[in-house]
């Protein structure tokens, strides 16, 4: 069934819009207490324009013509993970599905466990609420800017075409770090996988450090959060 699919009052004229091209592949990494890691995000430009030529340091950008993820970008992503987890000492389990840009490689901290084909829905904790969190909140965020942008800008079409890569790059680092460590570990419990109680775990700083970093982004603050969007941890207690 087909839903109403644009913005406009009853009775007024539908003006078309061209389809964005700006698109952007998104790497989460996290762990089932919680931990966050750097995003790794591939887009189109080697350095956006609204980057002024510097790219950001608290994300790991990479680009091509698709802004497509590539067995190349991965296999980067894990060495330089493989190389943190070294500094700390650590040993870990990093649990990945089949996707052709997710290759099979040695590691000295990192041993990778691939998921059985056409399971991921069922196996994969990202799968299992994290990813559709992250997305409810950038949505959140973007909907807010909206609302607070909407005596500057004169419809919809306007609005978009004002959005940037820096735009959406603050949004993803406010999205993950929303993402509470209850939500982890229910995600991670729900696929099979259990972590530690909420309350063996130490105080983190990760989500205090990605909110910096989005701050370090010059670009106008939400002035409210919409509370009732249904999340994953209202879902849980709920149930």
């Amino acid at each position: 069934m087909d839903y109403l699919k644009s913005l406009v009052l009853k009775g007024e004229e539908a003006k078309g819009g061209k389809i964005a091209k700006d698109r952007l592949t998104i790497c989460l990494l996290c762990s089932a207490d919680g931990e966050k890691f750097k995003p790794l995000v591939t887009g189109k430009a080697a350095i956006p324009r609204a980057f002024n030529k510097v790219l950001p340091n608290y994300i790991i950008w990479k680009s091509n013509s698709t802004a497509w993820m590539t067995a190349k970008f991965f296999t980067e992503y894990l060495k330089n993970f493989n190389c943190l987890m070294g500094q700390q000492n650590q040993k870990v389990l990093l649990i990945l599905d089949n996707a052709p840009c997710h290759p099979s490689i040695e590691l000295s901290n990192v041993d990778l466990l691939f998921l059985p084909p056409n399971t991921t829905a069922a196996t994969q904790p990202l799968d299992a609420g994290i990813i559709k969190y992250l997305k409810l909140k950038y949505r959140q965020a973007l909907l807010n800017h909206l609302l607070i942008s909407s005596d500057i800008y004169e419809n919809m079409d306007n609005y978009l075409s004002n959005i940037t890569v820096k735009h959406a790059i603050k949004w993803i680092l406010l999205a993950w770090s929303n993402i509470q460590m209850p939500t982890f570990i229910n995600c991670f419990r729900h696929v099979g996988i259990n972590g530690p109680n909420v309350e063996e775990i130490p105080s983190q700083e990760e989500e205090k450090s990605l909110i910096e970093s989005a701050n370090m982004l010059a670009i106008e603050e939400p002035e409210f959060i919409n509370e009732d969007i249904q999340t994953y941890e209202n879902i849980d207690k709920e149930n």
